[in-house]
């Protein structure tokens, strides 16, 4: 499965068909924890995002039914595979580094900045030219609320 935040949210299957997730706050919450790739983020941090601070009474219930339908969007034929886990309290998404185009985009700077520092300006030039190909437009374009509020950090 492959995710994609520099642009529009988007995710492909194995087999490359986007997978659609029509609702803003599922996007929302795929946003917040891909942000977080590889971390585990908490039901409260989930909630702060999702809902500004302002969260109704019934956040906790309705972040579960978030979660419950995200992974049945990723996963339709098996939930349980969808590459979401449960944490003690929250929950952690870990796509392998190139399945991730910010975890790549991060990946390509790192080597470009390394190259640079060594005086290799043309392999630089290369990763460079390669993080910048990742851009699809304004990163997390559908996702836009509390949730994307702290915008995508460049290492």
């Amino acid at each position: 499965m492959t995710f994609l935040m520099l642009g529009k949210v988007e995710v492909r299957d194995t087999g490359g068909t986007t997978v659609s997730i029509p609702r803003l706050k599922h996007r929302q919450l795929l946003a917040t924890l891909l942000l977080r790739a590889n971390t585990p983020v908490s039901n409260h941090q989930l909630m702060e995002a999702l809902w500004n601070d302002n969260p109704p009474p019934s956040a906790e219930r309705n972040l579960k039914t978030y979660v419950h339908t995200l992974r049945k969007l990723l996963c339709p034929d098996d939930r349980r595979s969808a590459p979401m886990e449960t944490q003690a309290d929250g929950y952690l998404i870990a796509p392998d580094p190139e399945d991730l185009d910010l975890l790549t985009f991060r990946d390509r700077v790192r080597r470009g900045r390394r190259a640079s520092w060594d005086g290799d300006l043309g392999t630089a030039h290369h990763h460079f030219e390669q993080a910048l190909d990742l851009w699809r437009g304004e990163a997390l374009l559908d996702a836009r609320g509390s949730a994307a509020r702290g915008g995508v950090m460049i290492p």
